[in-house]
């Protein structure tokens, strides 16, 4: 077995769907390293049951102090650009409809004022080899700031991908707080703001 974290199966013995007994035994035997507790009087769902405390039986069989330190995922320095085959695979069946649908044009405007079609302004990070490959060269931090049409959200997956085909830019969104906190932001409503 490959698997290399600390294992409890836990068992009823009094289960009258599957042999839990015997199928803990099984377990163990197949993962290295697992070990059995047997719940007396548990039936088939004992983490339903009254008389089971699992956080008793996992503090008791020492869970917690088996298992590795957690590592805090940082989504930014963690972050791998999936590879270009399924970076085409999305744009052919995900992003290809959204084209078709919407025909988004992008514009960019310079600091003079001058608009211009495309994404000419926007800082570059750097463009796609030719075999897909897009080299992920910060120069510097870049703040891009876009609204979304009138459909919804459905041309900012285009905007993103055209930022990283043409510019070599991986975008990451910056989210409204309430579509992560299930709104008690104590935030107001946009009508109480003022603008």
């Amino acid at each position: 077995s490959k698997v290399r974290t600390p294992v409890l199966v836990l068992a009823s013995e009094e289960d009258g769907l599957i042999p839990s007994p015997a199928a803990a035994n099984e377990l163990t035997r197949r993962l290295l390293g697992a070990r059995v507790r047997r719940l007396p009087g548990a039936g088939h769902a004992p983490l339903l049951e009254a008389a089971i405390d699992l956080d008793a039986i996992l503090l008791t069989e020492g869970v917690p102090d088996a298992l590795p330190e957690p590592r805090l995922r940082d989504f930014v320095s963690d972050f791998k650009l999936p590879p270009p085959a399924m970076r085409r695979q999305v744009q052919e069946r995900q992003l290809e409809p959204l084209r078709r649908a919407f025909s988004p044009r992008f514009f960019c405007t310079l600091p003079s004022g001058m608009r211009l079609p495309g994404l000419a302004a926007v800082p570059t990070g750097a463009a796609p080899a030719p075999g897909g490959e897009v080299p992920l060269v910060r120069e510097r931090p870049v703040l891009f700031v876009a609204n979304h049409g009138q459909p919804g959200v459905a041309d900012i997956p285009l905007l993103v991908e055209r930022l990283l085909e043409d510019k070599g830019i991986v975008a990451r969104a910056l989210a409204h707080p309430v579509a992560f906190g299930g709104g008690n932001t104590g935030l107001r409503a946009p009508s109480e703001m003022q603008l």
